[in-house]
């Protein structure tokens, strides 16, 4: 049986990393795999190309550590099972994090990082890194970003794997 996966982003404005999340999405509902989405704050732009077998939870998430934006979505993790929390982006992640370590509910965390530009900063701020402890996956867009991951963040090597982004270049 398949694990309940929410896939959660800041927004689905469209950008790179929103229609990566969108085409996960999609493909595994078409896969019949159990899938949900979650736009932590405005910007839903991109919810028509949503399929209809994904549940959709918009948080309206107004400050970084907005408490009410936690508490629905450690609710919605309850109420819908969760059982893997697919956090695109660092913002995401770190709130996602935090989620996890107060929901106190055994859920992994699934941390995909598409920041394109660690050429140019290649800090980590120290909340990031603490969100990173939590973080049972660490996906990168590309192997720079990887080695990144293990060097800065302190994210184990075998946690780490490598996806480029594809998108469905149709639509």
């Amino acid at each position: 049986m398949s694990k309940k996966v929410l896939h959660v982003i800041d927004s689905l404005t469209p950008g790179g990393a929103e229609r990566v999340a969108l085409e996960l999405v999609n493909a595994l509902a078409e896969d019949g795999h159990p899938v949900a989405l979650c736009a932590t704050r405005d910007g839903l732009g991109l919810v028509p190309e949503l399929s209809p077998a994904v549940d959709m939870f918009p948080l309206q998430r107004k400050r970084t550590w907005d408490l009410g934006a936690i508490r629905r979505l450690t609710r919605t993790i309850r109420e819908h099972d969760v059982q893997i929390l697919h956090a695109h982006g660092r913002s995401s992640t770190k709130f996602c994090a935090l989620v996890k370590l107060l929901s106190g509910r055994q859920v992994g965390l699934l941390f995909h990082d598409h920041y394109g530009e660690i050429d140019i900063d290649a800090e980590a701020e120290p909340s990031l890194k603490a969100a990173c402890r939590l973080v049972d996956r660490y996906v990168a867009v590309d192997p720079e970003l990887a080695e990144w991951a293990v060097e800065v963040l302190g994210v184990a090597a075998d946690l780490v794997s490598v996806i480029g982004n594809s998108i469905d270049l149709r639509r």
